[in-house]
């Protein structure tokens, strides 16, 4: 679901002699959005614009073992935020689970923070096979401040948080 502002762009790449193709196609999907560059500690990939692939270890994907997980994104000045979006990884083989309960919380100081309704994890594990889980959030409001809280069963994987 595309919503707001973000702009999403797809780029596909192989390597060629000639005519003749070498290898696969690589594909990597972008994201300008307005939280680009907030985070500047070892989770720096999570604000990266970069979309994590279906393979945890691409280097895209930031991977958690706290029971809880608090970042916080500062937008350097107060705008209009349509929504929050992230997506998670589970692979059960892998032991990658779904977050429990992921709590989106939003100031214009700092001080004071609104709550959206939090995204929980009714079943977890959802699934025996890898696959990536979208949630977003609809915020409709003004803020500069942006904290996600994740709470984890297990070993969770998050990539990119896309504020729109």
């Amino acid at each position: 679901m595309k919503v707001g502002r973000a702009r999403e762009t797809r780029l596909q790449t192989a390597v060629f002699r000639g005519s003749q193709q070498l290898g696969k196609v690589n594909t990597d999907s972008f994201v300008v959005h307005l939280a680009i560059g907030t985070l500047h500690s070892e989770n720096k990939q999570l604000t990266d614009g970069i979309f994590g692939t279906v393979e945890p270890y691409d280097g895209r994907w930031v991977s958690f073992h706290d029971s809880v997980v608090t970042l916080t994104l500062d937008l350097g000045r107060v705008q209009d935020v349509v929504s929050l979006g992230l997506n998670c990884m589970e692979d059960q083989v892998g032991d990658i689970y779904l977050p429990k309960v992921i709590h989106i919380r939003w100031s214009e100081d700092g001080s004071v923070y609104r709550a959206a309704e939090d995204i929980r994890n009714a079943h977890v594990p959802e699934g025996l096979l890898r696959h990536v889980v979208h949630y977003e959030r609809i915020l409709g409001s003004k803020a500069r401040y942006i904290r996600v809280e994740i709470r984890n069963v297990k070993q969770t994987f998050l990539d990119e948080i896309v504020v729109r």
